[in-house]
């Protein structure tokens, strides 16, 4: 299975050698859990607190590259606090070289310690359910324009079938109508043929 695929699975039913599809996404434990999982994570004193948010969204925090317990790439230090004047994540190193003194600078674990009632985490789980909505909706739209573009296929090809169908109806009575003055002219000109040579005939007998 493909190391991408396992992101969409249990970790807790995986590990049981089950396969669960996963909906939950456990950014303290950083794995993904399915609904019976999430329950269980939530009825524990231990986890019940945990930073739970849809794994859809961890998918669009990975895609967004945002780096979460990641190792500074200058002092390849464990990035632990949060810099609310800048809005980033860095070492403890950092607010005292790289970029001077850094005030206010708070670890991580004391930023998210209330984050599920904070208005900050609300925010963004908000923000954040409302981009997969949208995506959704932009799926469903486009599932709709392929609907839609099947349609007019089909009334394109219609439309040409039925011009089709009319000129070669065009071109059937042309057909007979010409057909029928050829025959005429031939039976004229068989006529005033026969007409002749009998006529030459009498003058010869």
């Amino acid at each position: 299975m493909d190391v991408n695929d396992k992101k969409d699975l249990c970790s807790p039913r995986e590990f049981k050698g089950k396969i669960e599809k996963a909906t939950k996404w456990c950014i303290d434990c950083k794995e993904p859990l399915c609904v019976s999982c999430f329950e269980n994570h939530n009825a524990h004193r231990y986890s019940r607190n945990h930073h739970v948010i849809p794994v859809e969204g961890n998918q669009w925090l990975e895609s967004l590259k945002i780096p979460l317990n990641e190792y500074c790439e200058v002092h390849d230090h464990e990035k632990d606090l949060y810099c609310s004047s800048h809005s980033e994540i860095i070492c403890l190193t950092c607010t005292q070289t790289t970029y001077g003194k850094r005030e206010p600078a708070f670890r991580l674990s004391d930023v998210t310690t209330n984050a599920k009632t904070s208005t900050l985490f609300s925010i963004l789980e908000t923000n954040i359910v409302d981009v997969v909505n949208e995506l959704k909706d932009i799926i469903r739209d486009k599932e709709k324009n392929k609907v839609e573009i099947e349609k007019q296929k089909i009334a394109i090809l219609d439309t040409i079938k039925n011009i089709r169908k009319f000129i070669n109806n065009k071109l059937d009575q042309e057909e007979n109508k010409i057909t029928e003055e050829l025959n005429a002219k031939c039976e004229r000109s068989h006529l005033e043929i026969d007409n002749y040579v009998k006529f030459l005939n009498a003058i010869l007998s």
